[in-house]
């Protein structure tokens, strides 16, 4: 079976390297926003869909003719993909590009973010068999946990360290000096980019502790079983609020995805409906209510009595072994 697979890494232009990427930025939303404007005037007038072309442009903006030809041209493919989602009702109108916006980006995925960055990203296909029934013993269950991130059917857990929450008092204070700068002064600028660094750090860290875990149960693992879970709609109604994006659940399982398909092994995502907390795990009850302050699982069948998210991490292995079977 044929996969792609994406590689980011960083890249240190020179200034004349750097002077033509951000040229290629901003002409690349410059076309974006004339052919959009076009398209939406075409629209207002006729009720129909135009797209006019890069090249017809350039007569009158010669600029345009120092850039990368593909980037120009698939800033016209954008606006034809948000006018024909649009027009098939599959996505709101689409929206002008801003120059204040600190991700740019071009259809090659070479973006900058504010810290003044710059990223290439290289997307690839290979071909790669897919173990159909992994052996028992390299199953493992991973139940969502907010403070550990998970904790497994071998009743281990993360440990994540809580990067975000680490540094938050040390973000405020220089959100708090910027509050008081002038709005696009020179100081101002200089206090945004130390903001940029730090949430850039935060990300980093994150992203490197969780490189490494998912490296090693990808490893030590022939399978991984999660729950498919909707981590917006639990933040908005438990009110996790910024502990959902510190500890980067989201990301750790697209992590865990491609670096088990990559070894062919299997990742496999189970029924969000599925009552894993309010199961049991030794006999198969299931529980009517279990609130979400009660840690410690009692089964009033067969009297066990184990921790809330161990019990849950055990059920998802279990349901998830079965589905493997068929």
């Amino acid at each position: 079976m044929k996969y792609n697979l994406a590689f980011k890494y960083r890249i240190y232009p020179n200034k004349e390297q750097e002077l033509l990427i951000n040229k290629t930025f901003g002409c690349v939303r410059f076309v974006y926003n004339t052919i959009l404007y076009a398209a939406n005037k075409f629209y207002e007038e006729t009720g129909k869909n135009k797209i006019i072309t890069p090249a017809s442009l350039k007569s009158e903006n010669q600029f345009l003719k120092e850039v990368d030809s593909l980037a120009l041209s698939n800033a016209q493919l954008n606006v034809r993909r948000s006018f024909t989602n649009f027009f098939q009702k599959r996505a709101k109108f689409p929206k002008f590009k801003s120059k204040k916006n600190s991700v740019k980006s071009y259809t090659t995925k070479t973006l900058t973010n504010s810290n003044g960055n710059y990223y290439v990203s290289v997307l690839t296909e290979f071909e790669k068999e897919i173990q159909k029934i992994p052996s028992n013993d390299k199953v493992i269950g991973l139940d969502f946990s907010m403070s550990e991130l998970f904790v497994s059917s071998e009743n281990q857990r993360a440990d994540y360290p809580r990067y975000f929450r680490m540094l938050e008092e040390k973000l405020k204070k220089l959100q708090k000096s910027l509050s008081r700068k002038v709005k696009f002064s020179k100081n101002w600028y200089k206090q945004k980019a130390k903001i940029s660094k730090l949430h850039e750090h935060i990300k980093n860290c994150r992203r490197d502790f969780l490189h490494k875990l998912s490296k090693k149960l990808s490893k030590e693992h022939n399978a991984v079983i999660v729950e498919d879970l909707n981590m917006k709609g639990m933040s908005q109604a438990l009110n996790f609020g910024k502990s959902v994006g510190d500890n980067g659940w989201g990301m750790f399982l697209r992590m865990l995805e491609y670096k088990l398909m990559f070894l062919g092994k299997q990742f496999l995502k189970i029924d969000k409906w599925f009552p894993s907390s309010k199961t049991c795990s030794k006999c198969g009850n299931v529980k009517e209510e279990l609130k979400l302050s009660e840690r410690n699982y009692k089964c009033e069948c067969c009297g066990i009595e184990i921790d809330r998210d161990y019990n849950a991490a055990l059920n998802i292995k279990n349901i998830g072994k079965e589905m493997l079977r068929y």
